[in-house]
């Protein structure tokens, strides 16, 4: 007897490519990426993964699961433009 052959997909969409991941994808995992923010905003997006089951006779869609990103800003620290430094010595008198 033959079976069906099984096999399940996900399908991602990303709703802010700016962060550093593609905008949509899909396959059995979502590459690894570095996520970037260049502004001085926290940039959010969210990542919906929908798995697909196929088999030869038909196609599946499963429920869609979402995952929240944010990616923070780089900090940012002002230089301090001029500093005074006051060093006390103390003395012994004898």
């Amino acid at each position: 007897s033959s079976t069906t052959p099984f096999n399940v997909v996900y399908n991602w969409t990303n709703s802010n490519a700016t962060i550093g991941l593609a905008a949509s994808g899909l396959g059995n995992s979502i590459a690894s990426f570095t996520a970037t923010n260049t502004t001085k905003d926290v940039k959010v997006a969210t990542v919906t993964v929908t798995p697909i089951y196929k088999t030869t006779l038909s196609t599946c869609n499963g429920v869609p699961s979402d995952a929240l990103i944010k990616v923070l800003p780089t900090p940012e620290v002002n230089p301090i433009t001029s500093q005074v430094k006051v060093f006390k010595s103390l003395l012994a008198l004898s």
